[in-house]
């Protein structure tokens, strides 16, 4: 039962920090470690023995990554944080094609500290990414928007989630400059959002500016149902497109958030897990959740940080594009997994 809530609490976590995702079974997959070329197949075992604990993968992480010299200042690599992607596919896009991760946020849980850091990384970012065979091989690579690189992974139960954890990695080591490790990855449907937010009887927030099928500036809306999808994904009708979505992401969250810790998440998780599994994907075991639920159960609000990727917009043979401030994302880099040495 422990284990079990222990694993609602992050998957509770997940839900709040996703907006756009896809249907999809829960099962087990792991990127392989030291930088290879071939990534496991879905629901193959991790290639340890037994889970590895919370302490252990913290000092080998530790140990494995090495100080960096920025600007004339040394850093040293965060000793005792976990790194978790968390990816979003619509399930509408399912339906035409493997899909693409349209949110892409890389959640770093800091024990030392006790916050959680929260770095979106807009889907349009111009990145390389890798293809993908059957055998889970990388065939080649591109120079395309980082959300390609579900699609290259040939889908949810082939190699999408490793080939984005790894493709994001590579666009936040910048060319060997860091080393930003990421084993584990989350992935949810919307709509699990939407049912969730029902539970709790809906999520009040108060609209910065008009949202067609969602209200007027000003108001403060009760969100659930069908009005959760259309305050989260739409982009178009936006005064800053991309950009206010993002920001109704997290204005969405933080409110969902303090629904969940109302209620009593912990005390209630038994009764939701059986939901969750219906939206959530994860390579995370039993075990590891345990030990990351203490962070996961005690953190506020004003323990969350928020930050955004951001760039600038361009055009290549008719395609737009988002090319990332670099000075930023190293800022960013540095903020999130490092400290000074």
């Amino acid at each position: 039962m422990k284990r079990m809530r222990a694993l609602a609490v992050i998957m509770l976590t997940a839900l709040i920090f996703l907006t756009a995702c896809s249907q999809e079974v829960p099962g087990a997959v792991k990127l392989v470690s030291g930088g290879g070329t071939t990534l496991s197949k879905a629901g193959a075992a991790a290639p340890r023995e037994e889970p590895m604990d919370y302490a252990t993968l913290r000092d080998a992480g530790s140990a494995a990554r090495p100080q960096v010299l920025v600007n004339g200042r040394v850093y040293r690599p965060k000793a005792d944080i976990v790194n978790i992607l968390l990816l979003g596919v619509d399930k509408d896009t399912l339906r035409r094609e493997v899909g693409r991760s349209d949110m892409i946020m890389l959640v770093t849980l800091d024990f030392e500290a006790g916050t959680i850091q929260c770095l979106t990384i807009p889907r349009d970012t111009h990145a390389t990414v890798y293809q993908i065979n059957e055998s889970g091989n990388i065939v080649g690579e591109v120079y395309e928007k980082l959300n390609h690189a579900y699609a290259y992974g040939l889908g949810p139960n082939k190699y999408s989630a490793e080939n984005a954890m790894l493709c994001t990695a590579n666009f936040l080591n910048m060319g060997g400059e860091f080393e930003v490790p990421i084993d584990y990855y989350v992935s949810i449907d919307l709509d699990g959002i939407a049912e969730l937010a029902g539970i709790f009887g809906g999520v009040d927030v108060t609209l910065d500016q008009d949202v067609p099928e969602v209200g007027k500036a000003g108001e403060t809306v009760n969100l659930q149902g069908p009005t959760v999808r259309h305050y989260l994904q739409n982009r178009h009708d936006m005064s800053d497109g991309e950009v206010t979505r993002q920001l109704h992401e997290q204005t969405f969250l933080k409110a969902l958030l303090e629904e969940i810790r109302a209620a009593g998440a912990v005390q209630n998780a038994p009764e939701l897990y059986n939901m969750f599994t219906k939206f959530i994907r994860t390579n995370l075991t039993l075990s590891q959740v345990a030990d990351y639920a203490e962070l996961l159960e005690r953190v506020s609000n004003d323990d969350i940080e928020f930050y955004r990727l951001s760039g600038t917009g361009t055009t290549e043979d008719g395609v737009w594009y988002l090319e990332p401030d670099m000075d930023e994302a190293k800022e960013l880099v540095l903020k999130t997994q490092y400290v000074p040495a």
